[in-house]
């Protein structure tokens, strides 16, 4: 109970509901008073009252003015009414309250929260689970599953009906049951923009990345010209910060400085507080934006909010990503596990002055 990115009832509803799940809470189990569960999660009795009725919209227990909560009865989805499913959402984090750590990755901290937020607005309860740990004895008490992460990523098989998040990585996309985003229309886009203003050097600054990466980007595909016109593999280079809050304008203000000399550079992040590090050493070596240098960042992520002014970006619908990874779930739950049709989400640039 200790993400400061989520509301802590949120987290409370989300700890009761992997406990109902794994068994520790079954049907018609009486929960502890609002008083021993306040003194439980540390907090004021206001706070429990908040988490105990968002447990109860996601259809997890029964509460009764001046009478305790319990466990609601559950049967997995037989047909009729779909309403009060339980569905889990299982990602590659390594906290085991299931919580993401935002510095390591905004955009799963994203589409985890989009997910969640979306299945509880239509009340479905969602209990997260990260794949790191065992997950098998929770799946048999849900209708369904939601993973955040590659199949191949998954240690024990699911045997429930799911779908898969797929964004960006080496491995193949999965037949079907996936949600998964295409920035080959952005990068497009860029390749436009960069061959029209002849860029001749690259700096791709990609958080939680490792150098190999940039042979298997689709972000290759924004300079394929400039490859074709005899790019020069020096004028290539490739940072990866350990986490999106990294400090890295000095590592970055020297990469310019060797970068610079081929011509026009342009830098690409997947993190717009990585961007502005990136403008901020090009402002130190009088390289002019737009002209001498093209930053992009990455927009719809928080940290976007504290950026002035706004960058060019790659813009990323992931609200878009949950409603179809919803959709995808439910219609796999209603159908017996019959496999669902791929749906792609295509990213875009977003052009703006710097």
């Amino acid at each position: 109970m200790n993400n400061p990115s989520i509301p802590l009832y949120q987290q409370i509803c989300r700890d009761l509901a992997r406990r109902i799940t794994g068994g520790e809470l079954p049907a018609h189990t009486q929960l502890p008073s609002m008083d021993l569960l306040a003194e439980k999660y540390q907090c004021s009795n206001i706070v429990v009252r908040q988490a105990l009725k968002l447990a109860s919209d996601c259809g997890l227990i029964t509460t009764r003015q001046g009478r305790c909560s319990i466990v609601r009865e559950w049967h997995r989805y037989r047909g009729g009414k779909v309403k009060n499913l339980r569905i889990a959402i299982l990602q590659s984090g390594l906290r085991e309250d299931c919580a993401f750590d935002y510095a390591s990755g905004p955009c799963s901290w994203l589409f985890q929260n989009h997910t969640v937020n979306c299945l509880q607005a239509h009340g479905h309860a969602a209990i997260l689970q990260s794949c790191k740990f065992d997950y098998r004895k929770m799946l048999q008490n849900v209708d369904g599953a939601i993973t955040l992460t590659h199949p191949a990523s998954l240690p024990y098989p699911l045997e429930v009906p799911h779908c898969y998040l797929y964004y960006g990585s080496r491995l193949p996309l999965p037949k079907n049951d996936a949600v998964y985003f295409s920035s080959r229309l952005a990068y497009r886009q860029l390749a436009t923009r960069f061959a029209a203003n002849n860029v001749k050097a690259v700096l791709l600054i990609m958080a939680g990345k490792t150098p190999y990466c940039w042979q298997n980007l689709t972000c290759r595909i924004a300079f394929e010209e400039q490859f074709s016109k005899g790019m020069v593999p020096e004028a290539v280079k490739l940072l990866a910060p350990e986490s999106f809050f990294a400090e890295i304008t000095g590592e970055v203000t020297r990469s310019l400085k060797k970068l610079r000399k081929f011509g026009p550079v342009a830098v690409i992040t997947n993190g717009d507080l990585l961007a502005y590090q990136a403008v901020d050493a090009a402002k130190s070596l009088n390289m002019r934006l737009r002209k001498d240098i093209f930053v992009i960042g990455e927009s719809d992520l928080p940290e976007s909010a504290r950026t002035t002014p706004p960058l060019t970006v790659i813009q990323t619908d992931f609200a878009a990503a949950a409603r179809e990874l919803c959709k995808m779930s439910i219609n796999a739950i209603i159908q017996s596990g019959t496999p669902q049709k791929n749906v792609a989400i295509n990213s875009t640039v977003s052009i703006r002055k710097t």
